[in-house]
């Protein structure tokens, strides 16, 4: 018997997913998660990052020496074959500059957004006036600091860019998903 519970369709998410099973290979009740779970109550047998990267932690509260990471590169992994830990209590998803850019986005190296804000469809880099700077994929970067681009942005011909829809990372912020364990706001 197979049953999947979902709590939302985070399917369109620019945000790290992570969906959790109580029963081996994704099979029993699951459920994704968007932000931390600081004390998971039900018994995690198996887990999968649809998207980024997740920090597991044997103990609640995210405490314990030892941490298991997995990303979305991992694919299915059941909890009896992590190497670092035994069972899964809480986890928390890694935030970096795959999901957002900071400054301009020199350094941004998610695979987030395949097309420009306008919707036209990203070149491969390894066509572009860039392919000596940029990673050979279809994806928003801005591998170079003379480009008059504030954000990522991609080649949508050999010769014309446009910047695409990807957010900018915001740290400092009045607002909150989930628990708030990444709330980092000034109200009170």
């Amino acid at each position: 018997w197979y049953q999947r519970r979902v709590r939302a369709d985070y399917n369109d998410c620019v945000v790290p997913v992570i969906e959790i099973c109580d029963g081996e290979d994704m099979e029993g009740f699951c459920e994704r998660y968007y932000d931390d779970n600081l004390n998971i109550t039900s018994d995690v047998r198996s887990l999968k990052v649809i998207r980024g990267e997740f920090e597991l932690f044997q103990m609640t509260n995210h405490r314990g020496m030892e941490l298991e990471k997995v990303t979305e590169k991992d694919g299915l992994k059941n909890v009896g074959d992590l190497v670092k830990i035994s069972a899964v209590r809480s986890f928390s998803p890694v935030l970096n500059d795959v999901f957002c850019y900071v400054e301009q986005g020199q350094k941004f190296r998610g695979t987030v957004r395949s097309t420009s804000k306008s919707g036209k469809v990203c070149l491969n880099w390894k066509d572009t006036p860039l392919s000596n700077k940029a990673r050979h994929n279809h994806y928003c970067q801005n591998p170079d600091n003379e480009n008059p681009a504030t954000k990522p942005y991609c080649y949508v011909s050999p010769t014309e860019w446009e910047e695409c829809d990807v957010p900018a990372c915001v740290w400092n912020t009045d607002c909150y998903t989930g628990i708030g364990a990444k709330y980092r706001g000034h109200v009170t």
